[in-house]
């Protein structure tokens, strides 16, 4: 049988691109899941997979103020510093920012499931909590390819789930007479509180500022299974992080609410 030299210049081609893109892997910055006891000093680790040939990486971390208290950052790369790569103004309300740009423009690389950086936070909150550190902010991440191209990495950030105490200590959500969920969050409008309630009732809620200033507070009647409260734009005055506080009869349900701008 006869080939044609085309034809045989195309099927190298194809797999020469089918081999290439096996061989890629999508990068992802992620944070993993811990049990942690009351009161100590944790650290949680930002790694990185498919981290290759980065010129700029920039995004925050928050958490809950409420349950965590920034100490400091550890396991800081490529010569990097928390005085100047590092945004630590609202690390009381819970955020930091992290900022790297290499000047060269050649790009710096980390193995698969490397530590980009350690943040070392203290234990507020109380035992059987269950505290998520998610990522967001000025989200962006560059390779060499991407500054010519002016073109980020379509990066995968996932947050990582903080239990406090042991987990025999964590609250059954089965049990629970309410789950509550916000949606969206971080958000720039209008907030829903989505609210399953086991049984129905009434609920007390009060939003806050992280530094404990009442912005408002209402009673809600949640009839049995999906309710939803909205909070309404006008609430959230400036940009950061609020708490809100839900209770029905002995169960008390915090949230941390992330404002972002427009």
């Amino acid at each position: 049988m006869n080939y044609k030299l085309s034809q045989c210049l195309g099927v190298i081609l194809l797999l020469l691109a089918t081999i290439n893109l096996s061989a890629q892997q999508d990068t992802s910055i992620y944070i993993q899941d811990m049990q942690v006891d009351p009161a100590e000093v944790i650290n949680v680790d930002v790694r990185v997979t498919g981290y290759q040939d980065i010129v700029s990486t920039s995004f925050s971390v928050f958490w809950d103020s409420m349950d965590f208290r920034y100490v400091g950052i550890e396991n800081i790369p490529f010569g990097l510093s928390e005085d100047n790569d590092f945004g630590t103004m609202n690390a009381s309300s819970g955020e930091v920012s992290f900022l790297y740009f290499d000047m060269s423009l050649g790009g710096n690389s980390l193995d698969d499931d490397a530590i980009l950086f350690t943040l070392q936070l203290e234990v507020t909150g109380q035992d059987g909590t269950q505290s998520e550190i998610t990522f967001g902010g000025n989200v962006e991440v560059v390779d060499t390819d991407g500054v010519n191209n002016n073109t980020p990495l379509n990066v995968n950030f996932d947050g990582g789930l903080i239990t406090i105490g042991e987990p025999t200590s964590v609250i059954d959500i089965a049990a629970q007479a309410l789950e509550v969920d916000i949606v969206p969050n971080p958000s720039a409008q209008n907030v829903n509180v989505m609210l399953m309630a086991k049984n129905g009732g009434d609920l007390n809620w009060t939003l806050t500022e992280v530094n404990g200033q009442q912005i408002a507070t209402g009673v809600t009647n949640a009839a049995p299974g999906r309710n939803t409260l909205e909070l309404e734009n006008t609430l959230f005055k400036h940009i950061g992080a609020y708490i809100l506080k839900i209770q029905m009869d002995d169960q008390v349900i915090t949230r941390r609410i992330l404002r972002v701008a427009p």
